[in-house]
């Protein structure tokens, strides 16, 4: 049994993982991880932003560690989880430019 002053190392969550369909063919095409967000009504809220283009939400288990790294169980790369629309929104955008293009513009 721990000690209560005792910091948890990790803690097992849920995040959403936000996919978009890369060729925009209405959800026939393939399909990319935009975002991952921590709350399950952002995913949502944003899942549903464009009619013609709905995406789709996963959700998936995941580790905290103590230090605010996010790891997904099945995949042992850290994620980044964003906890507010605004953030998503913008990781969104940012997703869809080119290495070159975030360079260029210092992001």
């Amino acid at each position: 049994m721990k000690a209560e002053n005792e910091k948890i190392p990790y803690q097992v969550i849920f995040v959403y993982e936000i996919l978009e369909n890369v060729d925009k063919l209405e959800g026939h095409g393939a399909y990319e991880t935009v975002a991952y967000v921590s709350d399950e009504q952002i995913a949502r809220d944003l899942a549903h932003t464009d009619a013609k283009n709905p995406r789709k939400i996963i959700k998936r288990s995941a580790i905290l560690l103590s230090d605010g790294n996010v790891f997904l169980l099945f995949d042992s790369s850290p994620v980044s989880v964003q906890t507010s629309v605004e953030e998503t929104i913008r990781t969104i955008a940012l997703s869809k430019l080119t290495p070159e293009e975030k360079e260029s513009l210092g992001v």
